[in-house]
């Protein structure tokens, strides 16, 4: 995320007294989370356990008041967030005082020092321990490409460099990221004693929040290009696995893909190519951002689409993918579109999300995404997809049923109608299917069913190509046809219809049209594909 100004207000602005109560010193529920964080295939694991999770940015935590981060902490541990990213970085020029009073490394001219004190790395000492306190883990960024806190345009004018992408090609531009990303790496924390290379507290090293071929004030010269970012990635991540072998290393950058006939921002502009930073030996995992007003596209259907999109890489290469930045402005539009994007990843291969971001109530809502404990919104921004997806984690911890996996749901007594036990969902957001083909969402904390329509009567399809009707007051899914290969009907839209466990249901075409592999053509010279568990025609 790329933060307006405003955003750097210190505490004294918010009229906020600098005194604050000592935070309660408690071992959390979630301190079984006490091992390294490993990957597994397109997963992670923790102490040889999948680990899936949903949890927040925190930028400002070690780069302001200790009085805000004493109210952030206990916010997060009662949503049961477990993965927190913030900074590790505040770079500032000698002849300032850095952004809030607070400074990890100076610049004067080529001379670089690093604060010690109170005012320095003390203040990500403190996050790093209350984070291990409490069993949550920290993602940790080592510079930003843009000006807050610093950046990598102040590294390459210290350094001599005059173009941001100097800071990916200048030798000493280079060895002084190197220099920092060894003290943060090695550092042995003040209040702990235990070094940070060794400490399960923090999650992963990113090398960078966002590297791109610009950034917010040097020109981006000519020798930045994917290759030029992914080469820097690769020097870089291997130079801090050879400081530490216990964490994970992993990119920040926004996951952008560089495909020439794509539209922005995948279309290779910025210098950024998931799909080279995925293919570089030490790096553990691919991350992505979205923000589709930011990239001028449509939120309801770009956000199931690059989940998707990244779910597939993350298969392709056999490393997990986080998506770790995403949010929207308009209000009025979260709370029916944030459900879908969620949905997509529970039916996706991505192995976590970090939404932007879950803040303190003492913290102003300065770039629009900021959402606070208060916010009704925070139901379906937080507590929803942490139930849903982190409930497998730790199997018989009383948490709800995994609406990805769902715990013998009740019977249904017919083919609208769900056992007494469940409820039935209000909206249309399906986060999983059963064994019986049923379809569940995931709606106040808990598992609900999907209704079914017994007509055939379609009043939309959702960006999923599913078919929805309208019944006795409530939306309704309009079954679709798993193996029948029976045309019975086609209706005045020329969707084919077939007849199924006695009723009619949808056949379902395959999406990838002609591309699809051929599985049988029957005696009407139709030709039929399989996807997603079901048999599909394949459109003429």
């Amino acid at each position: 995320m790329h933060l307006a100004p405003s955003v750097w207000l210190g505490l004294a602005s918010l009229g906020i007294t600098a005194s604050a109560a000592p935070v309660e010193t408690r071992t959390s529920s979630l301190a079984a989370l006490d091992g390294f964080v490993k990957v597994n295939g397109s997963g992670f694991t923790v102490n040889g356990s999948p680990f899936k999770f949903h949890g927040t940015n925190n930028y400002y935590l070690p780069v302001n008041s200790k009085q805000l981060t004493d109210e952030f902490f206990p916010i997060a541990e009662s949503l049961q967030i477990q993965v927190i990213r913030t900074w590790a970085f505040a770079d500032t020029l000698a002849s300032q005082a850095g952004k809030n009073g607070i400074w990890f490394q100076s610049f004067n001219g080529t001379d670089v020092k690093i604060n010690e004190g109170d005012d320095g790395l003390k203040m990500l000492d403190y996050v790093v321990e209350q984070s291990g306190k409490r069993g949550m883990k920290l993602v940790l960024a080592l510079v930003n490409n843009w000006s807050d806190f610093g950046g990598m345009d102040l590294y390459v004018e210290a350094m001599g460099g005059t173009t941001h992408g100097d800071f990916y090609t200048n030798d000493k531009v280079k060895q002084t990221y190197m220099n920092y990303a060894k003290n943060i790496v090695t550092r042995k924390n003040s209040l702990t004693g235990v070094p940070y290379n060794e400490d399960p507290a923090i999650f992963a090293w990113e090398l960078t929040n966002e590297a791109r071929c610009k950034g917010s004030k040097l020109e981006r010269g000519d020798n930045c290009s994917p290759a030029t970012i992914a080469s820097w990635m690769t020097e870089m991540s291997a130079f801090v696995k050879s400081l530490d072998s216990n964490h994970l290393v992993t990119t920040g950058d926004e996951g952008f893909y560089a495909r020439p006939d794509q539209a922005y921002p995948d279309n290779g502009s910025d210098g950024v190519d998931i799909e080279k930073h995925m293919q570089i030996p030490t790096i553990d995992y691919g991350t992505f951002h979205t923000y589709p007003e930011h990239f001028k596209r449509d939120p309801k259907t770009y956000g199931p689409q690059t989940v998707r999109d990244h779910s597939a890489t993350a298969e392709k290469f056999g490393k997990p993918i986080v998506w770790e930045e995403y949010g929207l402005i308009a209000k009025d539009t979260r709370a029916e579109i944030i459900p879908e994007w969620h949905a997509a990843v529970r039916q996706s291969a991505i192995s976590g999300t970090l939404v932007w971001m879950v803040a303190g109530p003492s913290y102003p809502d300065f770039d629009g995404f900021t959402v606070h404990p208060d916010d009704p919104f925070i139901q379906q921004l937080i507590k929803d997809p942490i139930a849903a997806i982190t409930s497998g984690n730790s199997p018989g911890d009383g948490g709800p049923p995994s609406p990805t996996s769902p715990e013998t749901p009740p019977i249904s007594t017919g083919t609208s109608t769900p056992g007494s036990s469940a409820a039935l969902c209000a909206g249309t957001t399906i986060t999983a299917t059963d064994a019986s083909a049923r379809a569940w969402g995931f709606e106040n904390g808990q598992s609900c069913l999907m209704a079914t329509c017994t007509s055939t009567t379609i009043t939309k399809t959702d960006t999923a190509g599913r078919a929805w009707g309208f019944e006795n007051g409530k939306s309704c899914l309009v079954p679709t046809c798993g193996s029948t290969r029976t045309i019975t009907a086609t209706d005045s839209s020329a969707r084919p219809w077939g007849f199924e466990n006695g009723r009619s249901c949808l056949i379902p075409t395959c999406s990838r049209g002609s591309a699809t592999a051929v599985t049988s053509v029957d005696s009407q010279g139709r030709r039929w594909g399989f996807e997603n568990g079901f048999s599909c025609l394949i459109a003429r």
